[in-house]
Parts: structure tokens; sequence; C-alpha cells
């Protein structure tokens, strides 16, 4: 049959699997991937403005600030003046 009919039947790679027992989680689990590289290019141990973050993640500046306010909203990051950092944790 046509390729829809065999995924219909068979289902995605990967649908209905959950993690391995014993899999550790991580706070980042489920970011968006330009969402995480902002969080990843936050320095562990200083602040940056969101203007870097841009440069150092390569996310458009202009959807860096949304990713952010995302990031504060899960706990992972929290705004200093125009500055951001990470969360301990």
């Amino acid at each position: 049959g046509r390729p829809a009919h065999v995924v219909e039947r068979v289902g995605r790679v990967g649908d209905g699997l959950d993690a391995l027992p014993g899999t550790p989680s991580r706070r980042t689990d489920g970011l968006d991937p330009a969402a995480l590289r902002v969080h990843e290019a936050l320095p562990l141990h200083a602040a940056c403005t969101a203007v870097r973050l841009a440069h150092d993640s390569g996310v458009d500046p202009a959807e860096v600030s949304t990713h952010l306010s995302d990031l504060q909203a899960r706990g992972l990051v929290e705004q200093d003046g125009d500055r951001w950092r990470r969360r301990p944790g």
C-alpha cells in the first residue's frame, strides 16, 4: 500500500516509547531546540545580555527574548537588570 497507510497501521518510529527505567531526566528535557541553544549559551557563573546570547547561541535576536521568558517560567534562568543567568539546580 501507500506509505501513509503503512505508517497508519504500524505507527511512527518511537511512538509509544517511554524512557528506559533509570534514565536520568534533565530540567531542560522537552525544550524547543532554539530555547535549548539559548540556555546552553548562558555562562554557568555569570550573566549576559540577550544580544550576547543571540550571538553565542546563533538564535535570531528577535526570538531570544521569547525563549528567555519561557526559560524563566520553567525556573531555568533569572533576570538581573538587562542580563540573564542560569538558575542553579
